[in-house]
């Protein structure tokens, strides 16, 4: 065994054979870097599309539950890097705009994705974004409760603004059925704010079926853009 470049113990076993794959084996254990993106974007007045640079953007993992403040330059603009797939939550706010509390799911590769705010004028139609109902009813799932309590915080905070629910459907189905539908989940929605302890005299509403889409619904991807509710800011006394 000697003689053929082999060195044993007594037992026979090979002495020197595992000593080159260790290092492989570790090497192999350690744990990938995550990729990582970067994810470019601005934060623009909803209506003029006018940047933002004074607005303050806070962004972070979703399941973390944190989040750190990110610089804007003098044209609103943001740069940031993630890991692509993972859900990011960003808060952004400004005096005299609606505060956005939404979720993004950056991709792989430069990824680009501006941020809208809108402002508290009168005049001002804003979404509603998330409220979401059980299909072909006027039963409001679950996930829209966040974006309602935040429509009730904003309506506490200014006890003398007066608002427009606006109820609009695709264009599938009969016409009429689709106007008393969203009638119904105007209704709904005001129920919601009303119970949670906004007067029922500061909100209006109306239901326009499928008369004003916001999309295309020549699809599915984008009818689903259409059925939605809005608000309209009436005064801000």
């Amino acid at each position: 065994m000697v003689r053929r470049g082999t060195y044993t113990d007594l037992a026979g076993c090979n002495l020197f054979g595992n000593a080159t794959a260790k290092p492989a084996a570790i090497a192999a254990a350690a744990p990938a870097a995550p990729p990582v993106a970067t994810w470019r974007g601005r934060v623009l007045n909803g209506i003029t599309f006018q940047p933002l640079p004074q607005a303050q953007l806070r962004l972070g993992p979703a399941r973390s539950g944190t989040a750190l403040e990110v610089p804007l330059t003098a044209a609103g603009a943001f740069t940031v890097s993630v890991e692509p797939g993972q859900a990011y939550a960003a808060h952004i706010q400004l005096p005299g705009y609606l505060a956005l509390d939404s979720t993004y799911t950056p991709q792989a590769g430069p990824y680009v994705q501006d941020v809208l705010l809108y402002p508290l004028a009168v005049g001002s139609t804003l979404p509603l974004d998330n409220v979401q109902f059980t299909q072909g009813q006027a039963v409001l799932l679950p996930t829209s409760f966040p974006a309602l309590d935040q429509l009730v915080a904003l309506l506490s905070k200014n006890p003398t603004m007066t608002i427009e629910l606006r109820g609009h459907t695709d264009n599938q189905g009969d016409p009429q059925k689709n106007v008393v539908l969203s009638q119904e989940r105007v209704a709904a929605v005001k129920s919601y704010l009303v119970e949670h302890g906004v007067g029922a005299p500061r909100i209006t509403g109306i239901g326009l079926g499928g008369a004003e889409p916001r999309a295309s619904n020549a699809r599915e991807a984008t009818r689903k853009l259409n059925r939605r509710v809005e608000f309209r800011v009436t005064s801000v006394h």
